[in-house]
C-alpha cells in the first residue's frame, strides 16, 4: 500500500508539473537595423514587429555585442518584447547571439507582471526564418501564457 501512495504522489506531480508547462512560437520581423563598429567589435541594434501566426501582437527592441577575436565566440544578445497594451507588458531574454547561421539561445531576465512567470526557468531559442524574419520560441514549465 505504502508503495502504492508513493507511486500515485509521484505521478500527480509528474502530470502536474508538465500540465502548466509551456511554449509560445513568436514570429519576429525586422523594421530596422544598425550596425556600429569600434575597436572592440560590433554593436548591432535591431527593430521590428512581434507576430503571433499573422496577427501583430507587439514589437521588438535588440542588441547584439559581436567581440573580436574570442574563442569560443563570446557575442551577447539582449531583446525585449513589448506587448500591446497601455503601458506595454514586456518580456527581456538575454543570452547568446551566434553569426552562423545566425540565432541566439538564453533565458528571460525580467518580465513585467503577467509574465513574471517567465523569470524562474524561461528559456528560449531564435532561428533565422527568412529575409529580416526570425522564429522565437519561448519554453517555460510554470503556469502562465504568452501571446
Amino acid at each position: 500500500m505504502r508503495k502504492l501512495v508513493i507511486l500515485a504522489s509521484v505521478l500527480l506531480l509528474v502530470v502536474t508539473t508538465s500540465a502548466f508547462a509551456g511554449t509560445s512560437t513568436l514570429t519576429l520581423k525586422r523594421v530596422s537595423l544598425t550596425n556600429v563598429n569600434d575597436a572592440a567589435g560590433l554593436w548591432q541594434y535591431e527593430a521590428g514587429t512581434v507576430l503571433l501566426g499573422s496577427t501583430q501582437v507587439g514589437a521588438f527592441a535588440a542588441t547584439r555585442r559581436l567581440v573580436n577575436g574570442t574563442n569560443p565566440p563570446a557575442d551577447m544578445f539582449t531583446l525585449t518584447l513589448f506587448f500591446k497594451g497601455n503601458p506595454p507588458q514586456n518580456v527581456t531574454l538575454m543570452g547568446s547571439w551566434f553569426t552562423s547561421p545566425g540565432g541566439g539561445i538564453g533565458g528571460v531576465s525580467a518580465a513585467s507582471q503577467p509574465y513574471q512567470f517567465l523569470q524562474h526557468d524561461g528559456t528560449f531559442t531564435m532561428t533565422p526564418a527568412g529575409a529580416g524574419t526570425y522564429k522565437l520560441v519561448i519554453t517555460w514549465s510554470g503556469g502562465g501564457t504568452v501571446p
